[in-house]
């Protein structure tokens, strides 16, 4: 159950460094307005994704053209669509299923998530939205009238995402009926495994199918291009620096899969969701927390005249943890599985105890968690604001705990601190490299510095090293997240990015967040 004290995902330009804030609104003022629709099929053409990783243009009977995106009739077919889309919108789609006898799908983000809606699945069974609560599928309300698919005919979907707060509500139209499928519930309860996260997907099993129309409408928030246009190039230049996502790799050589740009791998045990880096481009690190790997329990008196409890529950390795607030024994709050939970709860009169509670969720690897800013407050919940949940020094009395592994401490961790909360957002700039790696970059001229953030997680044993020519400038220590800034020497013609491997060579999942260069 999720309380309604839950938890709040939020994507604020309110913390972005003035650089960033400059891209940023780059790409907002290069959309049209929101209210008008956008062509995602106009958006797709073009795109080389041979050159930022898996080759999705080899899905495709033929490239993306003004009559669509027609996928080969081979198994599980994919391919996404270069935007992001972060808030509420509606999306058009019509297709036509040209050859075989399975099912046609679309995978839609619903914030950080991304569940799939899928017709004719099951050999023509039913509809369905998949990747619920793990494994779970909602069907039609006609759950025992088959979902059947004429070859030959063009169908229109219509999706409708909305959110509140932790909760979402989906609503999809099919072949003229309304509300065909819906579901409603907390975020954290849905799942999906595709690599580019706040990205829409076409898929279809076994059967050549051709997407005539992807049309966007947002309500509120932004969708923007997930490729850097050669005015965009231009402006940055102008504006003092370069996004390495945008140039050129030279040479990429990586110890497992293949180098990918703003993409992971999918087909992992974990999915690519739960390890893109959420971070704070500024590097900002909570200054006060509790290091608990699950499976853990901390207990907790509650001091006389509080009327309210907060806390920031934090798994930036795995992600795929539970946080729970008890207060006497009794559970006022669970997060769902998530890597990130901003909680605040009232407590009852005369309440004794608070324990907190982190839930491996079924699986114990890299479920490295801290709690963030825990704090005791005379105000309701309702009258407390970040300001008012980071105050002060965070230290709570802790009557007993237990951890799953390591120790119980405060302020422990070194190699991989937390990212404060108000500055957290998944980051949708970002080279992936599993260790060993490099990769080299020309460097424009004019060019003196370079910055990115180093980040792996999962081991948090990897070193991040760039060099100039032939010259090394920087080695990190053995570390999770590391912030880099490095001045280049005078006529640096290119840089290499070399990540060393840890201690553990499978888990060394590793990100250069935000690598650019500098003019000043």
């Amino acid at each position: 159950m999720v309380s309604k004290n839950a938890t709040r995902q939020r994507f604020s330009i309110a913390f972005i460094p003035a650089v960033s804030l400059l891209v940023f609104c780059l790409r907002v003022s290069a959309q049209e307005p929101v209210e008008n629709e956008l062509d995602l099929i106009s958006w797709s053409t073009g795109i080389d994704w041979e050159s930022r990783g898996p080759n999705y243009n080899s899905r495709l009977s033929h490239p993306v053209n003004p009559e669509g995106i027609t996928l080969k009739p081979i198994q599980f077919n994919y391919y996404p669509i270069p935007a992001i889309i972060h808030g509420d919108y509606d999306l058009d789609v019509e297709w036509t299923r040209k050859t075989g006898a399975e099912a046609v799908g679309i995978a839609f983000p619903v914030g950080e998530k991304t569940p799939i809606v899928d017709f004719g699945s099951h050999s023509a069974r039913y509809a369905a939205i998949h990747a619920i609560d793990g494994a779970g599928v909602v069907n039609s309300p006609a759950s025992k009238t088959p979902s059947v698919i004429k070859n030959g005919k063009r169908y229109h979907v219509q999706i409708r995402v909305r959110r509140n707060g932790d909760t979402a509500s989906i609503n999809i139209d099919f072949d003229g009926m309304v509300d065909y499928l819906t579901w409603s519930g907390p975020v954290n309860a849905l799942s999906g495994s595709v690599s580019m996260p706040g990205h829409p997907w076409l898929y279809a099993w076994d059967s050549e199918t051709t997407f005539h129309k992807l049309n966007l409408r947002m309500l509120n928030g932004i969708a923007y291009r997930d490729v850097i246009t050669d005015q965009e190039k231009k402006d940055d230049l102008e504006n003092g620096f370069v996004r390495l996502v945008g140039q050129a790799a030279y040479l990429p050589k990586v110890g497992h899969n293949v180098f990918m740009i703003n993409q992971t791998p999918m087909g992992k045990a974990m999915t690519p969701e739960q390890f893109i880096p959420r971070v704070s481009i500024n590097g900002t690190h909570a200054t006060s927390y509790i290091l608990a790997h699950a499976p853990s329990k901390i207990r907790c008196p509650i001091p006389r005249g509080s009327k309210s409890f907060s806390v920031v529950g934090v798994n930036q390795a795995s992600r795929s943890t539970k946080f729970q607030v008890l207060v006497d024994g009794v559970q006022e709050y669970d997060s769902g599985v998530t890597g990130l939970a901003i909680i605040k709860i009232d407590l009852p009169p005369k309440a004794i105890t608070v324990e907190l509670v982190v839930d491996d969720a079924g699986a114990l690897d890299f479920d490295r968690s801290f709690w963030c800013y825990p704090r005791f407050h005379r105000q309701p919940s309702d009258a407390i604001d970040d300001d008012k949940m980071t105050a002060g020094s965070g230290r709570i009395t802790i009557e007993a705990g237990t951890v799953g592994a390591g120790k119980l401490e405060y302020n422990g961790e070194t190699t991989a601190a937390p990212i404060d909360f108000r500055v957290a957002a998944l980051c949708d700039e970002y080279l992936y490299a599993h260790a060993p790696s490099t990769v080299t970059y020309a460097v424009p001229e004019g060019m003196t510095r370079f910055s990115a953030i180093g980040w792996c997680t999962l081991s948090a044993t990897v070193r991040f090293e760039l060099w100039s020519d032939s010259q090394r400038l920087f080695q990190s220590v053995q570390a999770g997240v590391v912030p880099i800034d490095v001045r280049l020497p005078t006529g640096t013609k290119s840089i290499t990015l070399k990540i060393i491997e840890g201690k553990s060579f499978d888990n060394d999942q590793s990100f250069w967040c935000y690598p650019r260069l500098h003019r000043k």
